[in-house]
């Protein structure tokens, strides 16, 4: 099934389903809890997104209010179409993993044409940067579960924080196997490879 909500519709549509809200009221609640950690969020961004939310009868208008010298700001609550399309597509994802095709898997397979002590030093400095993620992303869980928020709403927190684990055991794998020689970097290169011949289908 081709996706119909983007992830940071999902997570807008997510946020109505507890009271009325203002995209700009979304934003910050979303970067409160963490979660611009897991959504790509920019406030033009959440803007189109609602707006075509409202376009397609996901949510509609409440009313128009200001505070203070502020814009006025359009307040959105969530339709019964709006929850059944946010379930439909949180399943959908739950379900069937998707290719994403995220950039480190690129890096790792070209990273042969690097020099070992490269390798090496940038694999350091982003063990350094996984493990301060790791620490914000536990804070955030924590504090979440210090105030009362239940588990089941926290396990996108915990997914994090279990593929970041993942990520910090294959670095330190790498970087013990370069240093005791198990992953000999210095092996020369296949000089030819067999050619490419397209498989007669019948």
């Amino acid at each position: 099934m081709a996706d119909d909500l983007t992830p940071l519709a999902v997570s807008a549509l997510a946020l109505l389903v507890e009271r009325p809200m203002h995209p700009y009221e979304m934003a910050q609640t979303l970067r409160v809890r963490g979660q611009d950690l897991d959504v790509k969020l920019r406030v033009p961004s959440l803007y189109h997104a609602v707006e075509r939310l409202l376009r397609d009868g996901h949510v509609e208008e409440v009313g128009v209010g200001r505070e203070g010298k502020r814009p006025e700001r359009t307040t959105y609550r969530l339709t019964a179409a709006g929850r059944a399309a946010m379930e439909t597509q949180v399943v959908a994802w739950l379900r069937q993993p998707r290719a994403e095709y995220p950039v480190l898997p690129v890096a790792v397979g070209e990273a042969h044409f690097l020099s070992r002590a490269q390798v090496e030093s940038v694999l350091a400095e982003r063990r350094g940067a996984v493990l301060a993620e790791r620490d914000t992303v536990t804070r955030m869980r924590d504090a979440a579960l210090d105030k009362g928020v239940p588990r089941r709403m926290l396990l996108g927190k915990e997914y994090s924080l279990h593929r970041l684990d993942a990520e910090l055991a294959w670095i330190d794998a790498i970087l013990t196997d370069l240093d005791s020689g198990a992953l000999d970097w210095d092996q020369p290169f296949l000089t030819s490879t067999p050619p490419f011949t397209e498989q007669d289908p019948s």
